[in-house]
């Protein structure tokens, strides 16, 4: 896990703008993802940023700031919210992994706010002969 040189939180940050603007401007990426690749992974993974992220499936940060396998520490959930379970999560990176980096990615038209929002912005009466 040490063979990587540790990278500081500006040279992380610096590595998923340059990703991003590949994105933004349709240029090719193809990381690794060979067999020896994936094995080295398999032995252990030096990830250089951890992302709190929702789970929505049109946001996935690998694909925004084009990264490879091992490179980034995602949490996914509905509405990128900081729960026990992703807190404890993103401990376990910076703990255990050293990443250098934590990023907390929201983004517009979150579905699950706007359910939220939907839900609760109409009352609602429940209970029997009750209509809703």
């Amino acid at each position: 896990m040490d063979d990587q040189p540790h990278i500081t939180p500006l040279e992380a940050l610096e590595l998923l703008k340059e990703g991003n603007r590949r994105f933004l401007s349709d240029a090719p990426y193809n990381p690794p993802m060979d067999r020896l690749h994936r094995l080295h992974l398999a032995a252990a993974q030096r990830p250089f940023a951890a992302y709190l992220s929702c789970s929505d499936s049109r946001v996935p940060p690998e694909l925004l700031f084009e990264r490879g396998l091992g490179e980034l520490f995602i949490v996914r959930n509905a509405g990128n919210t900081l729960c026990a379970t992703a807190l404890g999560s993103l401990e376990f990176a910076v703990t255990q992994l050293q990443v250098p980096l934590i990023v907390v990615m929201g983004h517009e038209s979150a579905v699950s706010l706007i359910a939220t929002r939907l839900r609760f912005a109409q009352p609602r009466l429940w209970g029997r002969g009750l209509s809703s």
